[in-house]
């Protein structure tokens, strides 16, 4: 049974794919900036990933991408852009916060 935030996501998710950044260019200098700062041997958390649009643009500067949300919809939407993409060092994951903890247990 979902709960009131997941439905809430939900039903958002179609937004997000249709009009996801107010403004691009700032948006892609601060992914640059990020960029930065990983290095191809590391492990990223996305967590609250949406449709996946930052796990996409660092995929290829990391070793792996652990993209996790709360709505179904978004990580589905999230799932199909890395195939289009042919991305395929992201893991997808729908997780609510509480279960998170359980998820990456141990991992640091």
């Amino acid at each position: 049974m979902m709960n009131k935030a997941e439905i809430f996501w939900d039903k958002r998710a179609g937004n997000f794919e249709k009009n996801p950044i107010k403004d691009e260019q700032d948006f892609l200098n601060t992914i640059e900036k990020v960029k930065i700062y990983l290095s191809e041997t590391d492990t990223v958390l996305d967590y609250a990933c949406g449709t996946g649009t930052v796990s996409n643009l660092i995929a290829a500067s990391v070793k792996e991408v652990y993209a996790v949300d709360i709505s179904p919809k978004m990580i589905a939407f999230a799932s199909e852009k890395a195939a289009a993409l042919k991305i395929d060092n992201i893991q997808h994951s729908k997780i609510t916060l509480f279960e998170q903890k359980v998820l990456f247990n141990g991992y640091r």
